[in-house]
């Protein structure tokens, strides 16, 4: 029993949501090799960080010995997912797509183990559905029960318009689960409701329902809205690692705690680093280590280490391509004039500043960053604390200011 726990903890690790843990447990028993269903629709030719994240959990899902089944959608491509669209996407032609797919069957080969993985495209079966077979199909559900999609039901409300097609692709994506008698299907969590979908079409046909997993959605470089490259917010697997290392360096601080979650694999590892960080230094300093080490541990995987470690040097205390320098100065004051230190007696102290004057203008021009925030002209400064100061694109320094 304890094993089945532990089995399923693992399973959960990171999880959004996952439907049914007595029927899961149910299986684990039985010593079912399982068929874990993940669909793909090939609009773009390349894979991001995003996909990753649900890449990592089926690595997993494999190692425990079940079965992937990788749809690429070369015809739910074409009509185009909705999930998240306030308009009509464009549809893609097919030549469009079987390129774009052809790209991506290569990726996904890379990333998972051949032993355990179908890659399958669902034109196979669903240009041989006939006409009345879709029309039983269509007559199980309502256009009410459409409607309860957020998104159709936001544009519905807003007045703007639906597709037919649209309507009709939570169904023909759910018909893949019963072609293939998907034990569970796996997905981002903004995929809840097709993977519900497909749930009750296999009802429909007398069939166990599939258990369903969703995988939290990672956000882009904007550090708002989810990755995507219709949003130009992406980090492409097959980008190069200078700029991989760049986009990973650049990411929104508030965001690092979770693409280490999602996407590194040294936990352990993750741990003891924070902590002995957090001992030692600022916050602001901790969030630029992790950034770094996540950027060594996903070039280091993506392509080689030698690699990973020519993307991160850098020369001098300069910034290079958006990110920080490895050897940033550290400065150390002791303060007995003031209780709270003006910020322009640090910058002259320092001699980071050639006088007032410059420091004046650095701040009104909003060139000064503490803790990577701008601050103002009469910002202070506090005893036995680490600021991390960053004077335009070019100096950086680490103040610490220590009490008589």
């Amino acid at each position: 029993m304890n094993n089945i726990k532990n089995i399923l903890k693992q399973i959960k690790l990171n999880t959004k949501k996952f439907l049914n843990e007595k029927q899961f447990k149910k299986i684990i028993k039985s010593k079912k090799i399982l068929n874990i269903k993940i669909g793909l629709d090939p609009t773009t030719s390349n894979l991001h960080l995003g996909h990753f994240v649900l890449f990592k959990k089926l690595k997993h899902l494999q190692e425990l010995g079940h079965n992937i089944i990788f749809i690429l959608g070369d015809f739910t491509g074409i009509i185009g997912d909705p999930t998240g669209k306030n308009i009509t996407r464009k549809i893609l032609t097919k030549k469009q797509i079987k390129i774009n797919a052809i790209k991506c069957h290569k990726q996904i080969i890379q990333l998972l183990s051949p032993n355990k993985l179908k890659i399958l495209f669902n034109s196979e079966w669903v240009k041989k559905i006939s006409l009345f077979r879709l029309i039983k199909i269509f007559s199980k559900f309502t256009i009410y029960k459409i409607l309860e999609r957020k998104d159709f039901k936001k544009r519905y409300k807003h007045g703007f318009s639906i597709s037919m097609h649209e309507f009709i692709y939570p169904l023909i994506q759910a018909y893949d689960s019963v072609v293939l008698k998907a034990d569970i299907e796996l997905g981002g969590n903004d995929q809840l409701f097709n993977l519900l979908i497909g749930r009750e079409l296999q009802k429909i046909f007398k069939q166990e329902p599939q258990n369903i997993i969703t995988m939290p959605l990672l956000e882009g470089t904007d550090g708002k809205k989810k990755m995507s490259k219709s949003l130009n917010n992406f980090i492409n697997l097959k980008d190069k690692p200078g700029d991989m290392h760049r986009k990973l360096i650049s990411i929104h601080d508030n965001l690092i705690d979770k693409y280490f979650n999602l996407l590194s694999s040294k936990r352990k590892h993750k741990h003891k680093t924070i902590e002995i960080i957090k001992q030692k230094q600022t916050q602001t300093i901790k969030t630029n280590q992790l950034k770094l080490n996540l950027a060594f541990e996903l070039i280091t995987y993506f392509y080689n280490q030698n690699i990973a470690k020519k993307a991160s040097i850098l020369i001098g205390n300069k910034v290079n391509n958006n990110f920080f320098p490895n050897n940033i100065p550290k400065i150390q004051f002791i303060i007995k004039k003031y209780i709270n230190v003006p910020i322009i007696y640090i910058l002259n102290k320092s001699g980071l500043v050639k006088n007032n004057s410059q420091a004046k203008d650095l701040l009104k021009n909003k060139k000064l960053k503490i803790n990577n925030r701008i601050i103002h002209l009469n910002y202070s400064l506090i005893i036995n604390k680490n600021y991390f100061l960053q004077l335009g694109n070019k100096t950086f320094a680490i103040i610490h200011l220590k009490g008589p």
